[in-house]
């Protein structure tokens, strides 16, 4: 367990610092981008995009928040939490196989699925502690530029953040419980969350996209009411429960 322990630190203070040197300037970089706010507006290429930057100038703050979420979570969670989660997530059981450890793991005098569950737990808390830890500087950034952001909003939109990241981390973890090639795993995973993100920037496909879920217009509606609006967490919330579900069905038909 300390072992596990040690990783999950390790690899969260990765993934913390990675986020956190996304968000400093981009916070700090507010009062200009404020600016030329409306212009990008205009020029947005597509419905998409117009809808993507126009949920920026939400709120009555001028548009700070909107802003802040749509860097925090849309940009940098979505890209490097998405990579996390299948970073971490492929070689949960997968590369135990590569390694031809996976007999020697599976015949120790635990429980399978609690070997699984421990593993999965780690992962997971090395998601979305970054995510939490990371969020929670924004008000003391705010400060540098004169804005003011609610911390209590701020770890809603975390938690549906770590939400939307775990479940694409079980679905991983899922994978790795069904075949043996981490790296195909991993390749797997990232291709159909390009795609997904492909689908979502293109206007009659849009909704089919899963970052519907998690786009600068959810964010900005769980920052508001400070709660989940449950017709778009649901799915998510499926999406986890059953991919380990599956998961802990695998690995107790799991041969080496």
């Amino acid at each position: 367990m300390r072992h596990e322990l040690a990783i999950m630190f390790w690899r969260g203070l990765v993934l913390f610092l990675v986020l956190e040197a996304m968000l400093v300037p981009a916070v700090l970089y507010w009062p200009e981008f404020r600016e030329v706010l409306p212009v990008i507006v205009k020029i947005a290429p597509s419905a998409v995009l117009k809808q993507l930057f126009g949920g920026l100038q939400m709120n009555d703050d001028g548009g700070a928040a909107g802003y802040v979420l749509a860097q925090q979570y849309f940009k940098a969670c979505n890209t490097m939490g998405v990579a996390a989660a299948a970073l971490f997530g492929m070689g949960a059981i997968a590369g135990e196989a590569q390694r031809g450890t996976l007999e020697i793991w599976l015949a120790r005098p635990i429980p399978r699925r609690r070997l699984l569950l421990e593993r999965w737990a780690m992962g997971a808390l090395s998601i979305a502690w970054p995510v939490f830890l990371s969020s929670a500087t924004i008000p003391l950034l705010g400060q540098r530029i004169g804005e003011h952001f609610s911390q209590s909003a701020l770890l809603w939109c975390s938690a549906y953040q770590s939400l939307f990241l775990v479940a694409l981390y079980s679905l991983t973890v899922l994978l790795s419980t069904l075949f043996n090639h981490p790296v195909r795993i991993a390749v797997f995973v990232l291709f159909g969350s390009i795609l997904q993100f492909a689908l979502y920037l293109v206007q009659n496909l849009t909704e089919y996209s899963l970052f519907r879920l998690v786009d600068v217009t959810r964010f900005g509606r769980v920052y508001e009411l400070r709660a989940f609006e449950w017709p778009f967490a649901l799915p998510l919330v499926v999406l986890l429960v059953g991919s380990l579900a599956g998961a802990l069905f695998a690995i107790q038909r799991r041969t080496p």
